[in-house]
């Protein structure tokens, strides 16, 4: 709901500003203009403190992160959720089996366009059942950040902001 609402406010913000009609394809391969973005965390999100991390990741690959939603080019939401299931026994030592998921979209803020969606599949971490529930957090948050680091630059590079 209130993801909604800042977005919904960010782009009454944008229509009434004149943008030139340019094309920036971010590569951080290339020099080029720097694509500004409103980072978002949905407020609902499990996997607390991946926000750091994911936001290093968009800044090492083209994207200039703002607190100002009127002075962004795009809009970037973060959701993330952690579902701890079933005990695995392995003879050795019981496990949790925990199901990790991340979502990343990013928006056209002038055109409210939807210009990626990243979200794979539940990513599944196995963690020793005598671990706290921080440690359990910091094992998921590093395997889920293993895949990402691997896959979202390689999808960021094809995002073209118009």
């Amino acid at each position: 709901m209130i993801r909604q609402f800042l977005f919904a406010i960010c782009m009454l913000a944008v229509s009434h500003t004149a943008f030139a009609e340019e094309t920036l394809v971010v590569d951080s391969t290339k020099k080029q203009t720097p694509v500004t973005a409103f980072f978002y965390v949905n407020k609902d999100h499990d996997l607390e403190g991946i926000e750091r991390q994911v936001r290093n990741l968009l800044t090492k690959n083209g994207f200039t992160l703002t607190e100002e939603i009127d002075a962004a080019t795009c809009f970037i939401d973060l959701s993330t959720g952690l579902e701890i299931d079933e005990v695995v026994s392995t003879g050795i030592t019981d496990l949790n089996t925990c199901y990790c998921k991340i979502t990343l979209r990013v928006y056209n803020n002038a055109t409210q366009e939807q210009l990626l969606e990243y979200a794979p599949d539940d990513i599944k971490v196995l963690t020793p059942i005598g671990k706290s529930y921080k440690q359990t957090l910091a094992m998921c948050i590093r395997e889920v950040m293993k895949r990402v680091q691997r896959e979202l630059p390689k999808r960021l590079k094809s995002v073209e902001i118009k």
